[in-house]
Parts: structure tokens; C-alpha cells; sequence
């Protein structure tokens, strides 16, 4: 990876992009599991392979922290967030309540817009084969962001990434269940504005993937990879 700066980009603006591109890759990294957890960042070692300096490299680890993706302590420095049984069914709860409820507030208060959107995303999640999980992380966008709040919407996003990384680990990929059939009902219920039915069919089926993760993980105990 190599990150040229421009001599036309002042600091102000080259920083931000600069940082933001070292925080995507890094991320991209830990949640395909070409990072493992629990190893140790070594900034130094990084900073040289990205060809970096420290300070943009020390910014982009530290929005990792705040993603949940990196851990820091006293004295060990950085090192990619480990993984736990506890850890997992958290993320699931939580990604199955934010995205429940950024729906709800969707159906309410989005427009036509959101709705082309949702059935948009369906279309490409069945051209992409519509039998595995990755297929329709853009339809979970979808629903999400019309519910008119970005925090929500950003924290959704969060904890989709982070239960991707789970999904990674463990080679999970949802092709034994009806999954084409599971997001047309979720995509058909929202659109028609179902407040009872959409948000429980989108909770039930995080649910179902965090179940399925579980179990193919086994029993992970405390912290793998500390």
C-alpha cells in the first residue's frame, strides 16, 4: 500500500483523505481476518509498509478504537480487538436493535425515494446470487438510512461491520438458509410500511446469523486471540 501526497494538497486537506484511506484498509484488513485477533499493531513496522508517517498512521488506529476493531492498553500499545462468545452475541443484540430501529423510523418518515432504494438493493443483492449474507449488506443500508439519523444510521453501520468480521472468522455465509426468500419478505414489509412486521422479520434475521456464527465458532470462551 502507498499513499503519495500530492505537492498541490495543502496539510489541511491531504490529512483527512490520507488518514481516511489508512483507516479503510486497516479496517478491511482486521474484518477479512487478514489481521488476527489479538496480534499486536506494531506502528513502526506499519508505518514503514504503508510508507506513512507516524501521525496520520496513530490517527487512522485510533478511529479502529473508536470502531471497536482495535484495542489499546497501557504500557502494550495497540493491537487488533480480540474475539469472545460475549462479544459476539453483544454485537448481534445490538446490530439487531439499531437496525430495527432505524427502520421503524424509516417507515415513518422516509419518502419514495427510500423505497426505490430498498427495492433497488434487492435487485442487486438477486443478481449477485442472492444466496449468501454479503449479498445483501447494501439492503441493510437501505433500510437504514431513512430513518433521518445519522448517528443511528453510522451505529448500524458499525455493528454490520463488525458482525461481518464474525461472519469472516468463522466462514459463515448463510447458504443454507432461504435467504432470497427471508429478504424479499423484509423488503416487502418495509416498503408496504408493515411498523409491526418489518422491524421483527429484520431483527429475527440478524439474530439467526448471530445463532448460526455462534455455532460454528464453538465455544470461544473468554477472549480469543488476547
Amino acid at each position: 500500500m502507498s499513499y503519495d501526497r500530492s505537492p498541490l494538497d495543502g496539510p489541511a486537506l491531504a490529512k483527512p483523505t490520507r488518514v481516511s484511506r489508512i483507516a479503510a484498509d486497516l479496517g478491511d484488513a482486521i474484518v477479512a481476518g487478514r489481521l488476527a485477533p489479538g496480534s499486536k499493531l506494531n506502528l513502526d513496522q506499519l508505518r514503514a509498509e504503508i510508507g506513512v508517517s507516524l501521525s496520520p498512521l496513530r490517527e487512522a488506529v485510533s478511529r479502529l478504537v473508536a470502531e471497536g476493531l482495535v484495542v489499546v492498553e497501557d504500557q502494550r500499545g495497540y493491537s487488533v480487538a480480540p474475539v469472545s462468545r460475549a462479544d459476539l452475541e453483544e454485537v448481534a443484540t445490538l446490530s439487531a436493535e439499531f437496525e430495527g430501529l432505524a427502520l421503524g423510523q424509516a417507515m415513518a418518515h422516509a419518502g419514495l425515494d427510500w423505497e426505490s432504494g430498498i427495492l433497488a438493493a434487492l435487485h442487486r443483492a438477486r443478481k449477485g446470487g442472492g444466496g449468501s449474507l454479503g449479498d445483501y449488506d447494501s439492503l441493510h443500508d437501505a433500510l437504514a438510512e431513512g430513518s433521518g439519523m445519522p448517528l443511528l444510521v453510522q451505529s448500524c453501520a458499525r455493528m454490520r461491520r463488525l458482525l461481518r468480521r464474525y461472519r469472516t472468522l468463522a466462514r459463515y455465509d448463510g447458504t443454507e438458509r432461504p435467504l432470497a426468500a427471508d429478504y424479499a419478505m423484509i423488503a416487502e414489509a418495509a416498503v408496504a410500511r408493515n411498523g409491526e412486521l418489518a422491524p421483527v422479520l429484520l431483527r429475527q434475521q440478524i439474530r439467526r446469523t448471530g445463532n448460526a456464527i455462534a455455532a460454528r465458532l464453538g465455544d470461544l470462551g473468554s477472549d480469543h486471540g488476547a
